[in-house]
C-alpha cells in the first residue's frame, strides 16, 4: 500500500517548485542595488555623472595619444546630445531643494566643455578634465 498516490507526489512536487522560484525570485529582488528605490533625481544624476566621467576620460585619452581624435570627437558628441536631453533639476522629483540650482549650474557649465570641448594640442585639456571630473563627483556626492 503506497503512502502517496502519484497524483499526490506530482502535486507537492509542483508545489515545492513554485515555493522555490518564489523564494529565488524574492533573494533576487533583494540583491538587486537600490535601482528600484532611486528617485527620478537620482537615476537622472547617476546619468549625469556616468557621461560627465566618460567625457573626461575621452579627453583626456584623447591627448595621452590612446585614443584617436576622430573617435574622440564622436564620441563627445553623442556625450553631449545625451546631456543636452537631460531636465532641469527643479523638474525632477527628489531633487534636495537647497542645491537645485547649484547642480543646474555645474550641469550647464559641464554641458559646455563637453559641447566644445579642446582636442587641439595646444590647449589646457587638463583643465577640462578636471572640471567634469570635480562637476561629477560633486554632482554624484549632492545625488547619493
Amino acid at each position: 500500500m503506497p503512502i502517496m498516490t502519484p497524483r499526490e507526489f506530482r502535486l507537492i512536487s509542483v508545489m515545492g517548485r513554485a515555493v522555490l522560484l518564489g523564494t529565488l525570485c524574492l533573494l533576487l529582488v533583494g540583491c538587486v542595488p537600490t535601482g528600484f528605490a532611486q528617485t527620478p533625481f537620482q537615476r537622472e544624476m547617476g546619468d549625469v555623472v556616468s557621461l560627465l566621467s566618460a567625457s573626461a576620460l575621452t579627453i583626456e585619452q584623447a591627448h595621452t595619444g590612446k585614443l584617436d581624435h576622430h573617435y574622440a570627437k564622436a564620441s563627445l558628441d553623442i556625450y553631449a546630445s545625451m546631456l543636452a536631453e537631460t531636465p532641469p533639476v527643479t523638474s525632477l522629483s527628489g531633487a534636495p531643494t537647497e542645491r537645485v540650482a547649484v547642480l543646474d549650474e555645474l550641469i550647464d557649465e559641464a554641458r559646455h566643455l563637453v559641447d566644445a570641448p579642446c582636442l587641439a594640442t595646444t590647449c589646457d585639456w587638463q583643465s577640462q578634465v578636471n572640471v567634469l571630473r570635480e562637476a561629477a563627483a560633486t554632482i554624484e556626492q549632492v545625488s547619493a
